[in-house]
């Protein structure tokens, strides 16, 4: 997988009530988000879950802007 993106990406710590760690999102792409212990985990848990957005939005049709092809 490509981690080489070049979208808009918000990397914040979580609070102990939100379970710790840091959540990285996306944007751009509503809904796109994850987890991990650390920043560096929670980017790369994030990326996955970007790529998974944009081959489920193909499948579905939906307009976006993709300029990691």
């Amino acid at each position: 997988m490509k981690n080489d993106i070049s979208y808009a990406t918000i990397i914040r710590p979580l609070s102990k009530d939100e379970g710790g760690g840091y959540l990285a999102e996306f944007p751009d792409f509503p809904g796109c988000y994850s987890d991990g212990e650390t920043p560096e985990l929670a980017l790369k848990e994030a990326t996955g879950a970007l790529f998974s957005w944009i081959e489920t939005s193909k499948e579905f049709g939906d307009p976006f802007q993709n300029e990691t092809e």
